[in-house]
């Protein structure tokens, strides 16, 4: 059986599974520390598993179930996640996050987390996530 992407097949909002590497999606978490991660997958699934057992050896727990967008073209994606990772920046309170690494320390080498943002409104994200996936999804 194949499992490439084909569009006749799996509407937009559909999740694609097995994971197939030419699609992917947008999401936005919130924890309860006040951070806000936006990103982009092509495997749902893992990612939020991921994210969770990460922050959760910070000592964050999700604040609000986590959203993830409809099926979007991978070509499409890393631009549609700079736009939501812009507007996250311009309406949050202007914080970098820069983990500390057990073990390690911070690795001040590297420039601070960018797709972690504080002082966001987690159900603004969502819409401007929303609105840019199903848009540039369905052109």
């Amino acid at each position: 059986m194949n499992w490439s992407f084909n569009p006749n097949l799996v509407g937009p909002w559909d999740e694609v599974f097995p994971p197939d590497p030419t699609v992917g999606y947008l999401y936005v978490m919130a924890f309860d520390s006040g951070w806000t991660k936006v990103g982009l997958t092509t495997n749902w699934p893992k990612r939020q598993q991921s994210h969770k057992s990460t922050f959760r050896g910070l000592g964050w727990a999700l604040s609000q179930e986590p959203w993830k967008s409809c099926v979007v073209p991978r070509d499409d994606l890393g631009l549609i996640e700079m736009r939501l990772r812009a507007e996250a920046r311009r309406t949050s309170d202007g914080n970098a996050f820069n983990p500390r690494v057990a073990g390690v320390g911070r690795d001040r080498s590297k420039p601070a987390g960018t797709e972690l943002f504080r002082g966001c409104s987690f159900e603004y994200l969502v819409a401007f996530a929303d609105v840019l996936a199903r848009t540039d999804a369905l052109v």
